[in-house]
C-alpha cells in the first residue's frame, strides 16, 4: 500500500486531497497542528491523524519518528500547509511580515522535506508535491496578458506571492538534487476555501484535482515541473526533458565556453564542481573541485613575483 503524508490536512484542499488519496488506496497520514481538528479530519477522510506543526523543528522531527515507527517508509509527501500572510500594501510590509509567512510556506516545506527524506528514500518511487500558486510565477508577474489566462487579476499580495515564488525555486533545486524522486510544484487555482474566505471561483474538489494527479505519478513521471490543472504552468522552473534534449548541442557549446573562461579566471573550476557525486552529496557543504596542479602553479607564479617586487 502507498504511504502518503499530507500536511495542513485538517480542512480545505489538504482534507480533500487526503480523502481522494484514501479512496485511491493510499494509507494517508493527515498532518495538522491542532490534534482535535486533525483527528476529526482523519475520521472524515478515512486516514490517520498526525500531529504536525510545520513551523516547529521538534514537532516535525516527532512526526517523522511516528511515521517511521508506523509505516517504515513514505511514498508520497504533499506539502500543502500554508498561510496567506499580511495583505498590507507593499510599502507597509515589514521584514517580520515576510518572515512569518515564509516560516510556513517556505521554511516549513524545507523542514518537513528534510525530516522525511530518509523515509522517502526507502520508497521505490518517491513523490513530493509542493502546493504553490499562480501568484508565485515570475513569468505571470512579468506578463500583463497572462492575468487573463492564468491569474484573473493582479493581486497585491507581496508576502504570499514572494513565498510561493521561493517555494517554486525550492522545488526546482530539490528536483535537481534528488533525480530519483519525482518532485513538482502545483497551482490548484483560485479555490473557494477558508483560506480565502471562500472567494474562489472553483470548488475544493476541482482545486484538489491537480494535487491528487501529481501525487499519483509513477517513477517515470515528470520532475522539477510547475503544473496547473490545464497542464504545465507558464514559466515552469525546469523544462521538459525532451525540450532540453533538443537544445543540448547549442547549450553544450555555450557551457564549454563558459567553463573555459572561468577556468582562466580562477584555479577553482565552477563548471566541473557539480560533476563528482561526492561534491553533490557531501555533508560538510559544497566543495568545488580544484584545478589541476599545473594550472594552479601558473596562477601562483605571477602572484609570487608580484609579492617579491619592492614597493
Amino acid at each position: 500500500m502507498t504511504t502518503t503524508l499530507v500536511t495542513g490536512a485538517n480542512r480545505g484542499l489538504g482534507l480533500e486531497t487526503a480523502r481522494r488519496l484514501v479512496q485511491a488506496g493510499h494509507e494517508v497520514f493527515l498532518g495538522a497542528r491542532d490534534a482535535r481538528r486533525g483527528e476529526a479530519a482523519a475520521r472524515r477522510a478515512g486516514g490517520r491523524p498526525l500531529l504536525l506543526d510545520v513551523t516547529s523543528d521538534d514537532s516535525v522531527r516527532a512526526a517523522a519518528d511516528r511515521v517511521r515507527v508506523a509505516a517504515g517508509h513514505l511514498d508520497v509527501l504533499v506539502n500543502n500547509a500554508g498561510v496567506i500572510g499580511s495583505i498590507e500594501s507593499a510599502g507597509e510590509i515589514t521584514a517580520a511580515d515576510m518572515q512569518a509567512c515564509f516560516d510556513t510556506n517556505v521554511f516549513g516545506v524545507v523542514r518537513v522535506t528534510r525530516a522525511f527524506l530518509p523515509l522517502l528514500q526507502r520508497s521505490p518511487a518517491p513523490v513530493v508535491v509542493n502546493v504553490s500558486s499562480g501568484l508565485g510565477s515570475l513569468a505571470v508577474a512579468a506578463d500583463p496578458d497572462a492575468y487573463t489566462e492564468v491569474v484573473p487579476v493582479w493581486v497585491p499580495a507581496l508576502v504570499y506571492s514572494a513565498s510561493k515564488a521561493a517555494l517554486n525555486m525550492v522545488t526546482a533545486q530539490y528536483a535537481h538534487a534528488y533525480p530519483a524522486m519525482r518532485i513538482n510544484a502545483v497551482d490548484p487555482g483560485h479555490t473557494a476555501t477558508d483560506f480565502n474566505g471562500h472567494s474562489g471561483a472553483q470548488t475544493v474538489a476541482e482545486g484538489a484535482e491537480i494535487i491528487v494527479r501529481m501525487a499519483m505519478i509513477d517513477k517515470e513521471g515528470p520532475t522539477g515541473g510547475y503544473f496547473a490543472a490545464t497542464g504545465r504552468f507558464p514559466g515552469s522552473p525546469m523544462q521538459r526533458k525532451e525540450s532540453r534534449d533538443e537544445q543540448a548541442p547549442g547549450r553544450d557549446r555555450v557551457r564549454c565556453r563558459v567553463r573555459a573562461f572561468l577556468s582562466r579566471l580562477h584555479p577553482v573550476q565552477p563548471g566541473r564542481a557539480a560533476l563528482p557525486r561526492e561534491w553533490r552529496r557531501g555533508r560538510d557543504g559544497l566543495s568545488p573541485v580544484p584545478a589541476p596542479a599545473r594550472r594552479r602553479s601558473r596562477w601562483r607564479a605571477p602572484l609570487r613575483d608580484a609579492q617579491a617586487r619592492p614597493r
